[in-house]
């Protein structure tokens, strides 16, 4: 496991697994931030691997943990065996997530969330929530913009993306309704999802408020209530804002990983 990605490394098959080309063949695989860790305490296999005639020394328990790339439809299953399988399931778990969590906030530039407008950009009149986000653009790319989410006009509300916090370039906007998909990605990822595209937030708590405060807009847009007046859109921000200040708390008080930390596991067996 590296701060960048992993590789595996081909070597001796048990029987019933085929054989490997070569012992020191590896295929390198880089971090995605649209990704989640888990463990199986099924059997994601479908009894694959109690199938095979697996040598003695291996035991008869496997432990299952999987590596979701769900942005890109695919994904890695793995499998510890032996009388320590389930602790050694849980180090690399543990320690793919780290390096995972690690890669991810990495990604992202210093920055505070913000619920105010800018004085002197007219754009970011409507604004209830902003902050960098990272959005998946497919084949395996990642951009950062500056994210914004503008109060409901009418049947729309919409999300806009800046080149930076200053807000001066618009790269684009999406626009929310009462119909737009907005999905709750996996617990222990800091992924949601909006119209189809993917957006990764620097923190869980994060990624709750960006969940939440669209859930809101879209719940206002259900029940067709009324553009909000200045006086709404001022206690709007205020709870956004109080929110996000707990949010910025979390995070400060949390020890971020460290580079130094991520070690990387060698199977007894390998």
């Amino acid at each position: 496991i590296f701060t960048n990605g992993f590789f595996v490394v081909a070597g001796p098959s048990p029987d019933g697994l085929g054989q490997a080309s070569a012992p020191s063949l590896h295929q390198s695989f880089a971090w995605s931030p649209f990704a989640e860790v888990r463990s199986f305490e099924g059997d994601p296999l479908n009894g694959y691997l109690e199938g095979m005639d697996m040598p003695s020394t291996h035991g008869d328990r496997f432990c299952k943990f999987a590596l979701n790339l769900f942005a890109q439809s695919a994904g890695f299953v793995f499998a510890t065996c032996g009388s320590d399988a389930s602790g050694e399931r849980n180090s690399w778990v543990a320690s793919l997530a780290h390096a995972l969590q690690s890669f991810t906030k990495a990604l992202f530039p210093r920055f505070t969330l913000s619920a105010q407008p800018l004085p002197a950009v007219l754009s970011t009149a409507r604004r209830l929530l902003a902050g960098y986000l990272l959005r998946d653009e497919g084949r395996g790319m990642v951009s950062v913009p500056y994210c914004e989410l503008h109060a409901h006009e009418g049947e729309i509300a919409t999300l806009v993306f800046y080149e930076r916090e200053s807000c001066q370039r618009l790269l684009g906007r999406v626009y929310v309704t009462a119909a737009t998909l907005i999905s709750h990605l996996p617990d222990k990822t800091n992924c949601f999802q909006v119209d189809g595209a993917y957006y990764c937030a620097r923190t869980q708590p994060e990624k709750e408020l960006w969940y939440r405060a669209l859930n809101n807009i879209q719940v206002k847009l259900l029940n067709c209530a009324p553009m909000p007046t200045r006086s709404q859109l001022k206690h709007w921000r205020r709870s956004v804002a109080e929110c996000a200040a707990k949010v910025e708390e979390s995070r400060a008080s949390s020890s971020p990983p460290r580079v130094s930390d991520i070690k990387a596991i060698r199977s007894r067996n390998g």
